[in-house]
């Protein structure tokens, strides 16, 4: 490898140039249960999980827990190969440590399958924080980041490539914001992008980018997740962009029920078409795209468009609503590669 930076996946660093085509904000291997009472879901026990039920969690993702479980390397790995057939070639993994990341796991599927995999770490909601995070200062916080991304995760050697998902509520609360500010200082030390989970629905956007940026992070640097819930309010996504955060439009094949039943986000042609109007005022290298699949719902084989959704439809759409390959481009792969790229 002869670049001065590299993009640091569960394999090894690799030349940002080598990326390709990323989404970037996915779940490989995620067991997130100990969200079914934070989102105020009433699962129960039905077996055997299948297709009758899957239908019902379209409705209600809660209401079964096997849903929140994704939790196989062959489903997983069977999944992602139409994503590989459409041309992709990377993933942003943001799973965080309560809600069953495996960094093992994840390296195993990105060796069965060939994608490269850019690994996070940091805490995501509140009330699913780890438990040291409660009395731990801002600068212990930082100080295990930074170990971790120096380091790897635990005894496993596979090191961070992005500080995230960092959730954040609506309002974001004071624990919440605690490791924002750690995660700030530590992305100040590692070089890594920070990418932070905005509630859906929530508008809390300028409020992360102030304590992020009072405690040193390059705005940058920093991608505010979810902003597809937010597309009505085309002032505040043109405000983040001023300020030079990079908008994530993260939910993309979201069709079922999100934080709440019947409640569906807003429909993927409508947000493609406010990304198109984003990027003819000039706000292409700051957008970037993923579909956030978390729950066995959004999974090919229980009825759900599938990792490849992105590349296999979405791109199409946007071609549809006026954007050229340039303009595609940058979003998958050149805006992706310049984040997640950091001093070798």
């Amino acid at each position: 490898m002869t670049t001065d930076r590299v993009v640091q996946t569960v394999l090894g660093p690799i030349d940002p140039g080598d990326l390709g085509v990323t989404s970037a904000h996915e779940h490989l291997w995620m067991d997130s249960r100990p969200l079914l009472d934070v989102h105020g879901y009433q699962a129960t026990e039905r077996e055997p999980w299948d297709s009758a039920t899957a239908t019902e969690a379209r409705w209600n993702p809660g209401c079964h827990p096997d849903n929140y479980r994704l939790t196989d390397v062959g489903t997983t790995a069977e999944e992602l190969a139409p994503y590989v057939r459409a041309g992709g070639r990377a993933i942003v993994e943001l799973t965080p440590p309560t809600l069953g990341r495996d960094p093992e796991r994840v390296r195993e599927i990105s060796e069965r399958t060939g994608v490269h995999v850019v690994l996070g770490t940091g805490q995501y909601l509140e009330p699913v924080h780890e438990p040291w995070i409660v009395t731990a200062t801002e600068a212990t916080i930082a100080d295990r980041l930074i170990a971790e991304v120096r380091d790897g995760i635990g005894s496993t050697g596979i090191r961070p490539g992005v500080l995230g998902e960092i959730g954040t509520s609506d309002p974001v609360t004071a624990g919440e914001r605690r490791v924002l500010r750690a995660v700030a200082a530590a992305s100040l030390a590692s070089g890594l992008a920070i990418s932070v989970h905005l509630h859906p629905w929530g508008l809390e956007g300028h409020a992360v980018l102030d304590e992020l940026v009072r405690a040193g992070a390059d705005p940058e640097r920093v991608i505010l997740g979810h902003v597809s819930t937010a597309i009505g309010r085309m002032d505040l996504l043109r405000a983040m962009l001023a300020r030079g955060a990079t908008l994530g439009f993260d939910l993309f094949g979201f069709d079922h029920s999100l934080l709440g039943t019947g409640r569906w986000p807003p429909s993927d042609r409508d947000v493609a078409r406010t990304i198109a109007s984003m990027v003819n005022e000039g706000d292409r290298d700051r957008i970037v795209l993923g579909q956030d699949v978390g729950v066995r719902t959004r999974l090919r084989r229980w009825g759900g468009w599938g990792y490849a959704h992105l590349l296999e439809h979405v791109v199409p759409l946007l071609g549809e609503v006026g954007l050229d390959d340039e303009a595609v481009r940058a979003m998958l792969v050149t805006n992706p590669a310049r984040l997640l790229a950091v001093p070798a």
